[in-house]
């Protein structure tokens, strides 16, 4: 995926997340944790599987151990976008 700027991410990942947790996008924002939206450490994978193949990054062990809430996750997926596209 070409240059993608920081909101096209956010509706991604939102509708990814809404996509997979069947929780309407309204009820999903920046700050919605995975805790509050039901998401348990195997469903967090799931989710960061699909948007690593998605977007074609991959993220570290590390990365994906500290993210918390919607926008962590868009937040890192910007991220791994950009050292893509630079590299």
């Amino acid at each position: 995926m070409d240059a993608v700027d920081k909101r096209e991410i956010e509706e991604k990942v939102i509708g990814l997340v809404s996509e997979q947790m069947d929780v309407p996008t309204e009820k999903i924002n920046l700050n919605s944790t995975f805790d509050e939206l039901g998401i348990d450490s195997l469903y967090g994978l799931d989710i960061i599987l699909d948007i690593e193949n998605i977007f074609d990054i991959q993220l570290s062990d590390e990365t994906k151990a500290q993210i918390k809430n919607v926008g962590d996750l868009a937040d890192s997926v910007e991220k791994a976008v950009w050292v893509k596209n630079e590299a």
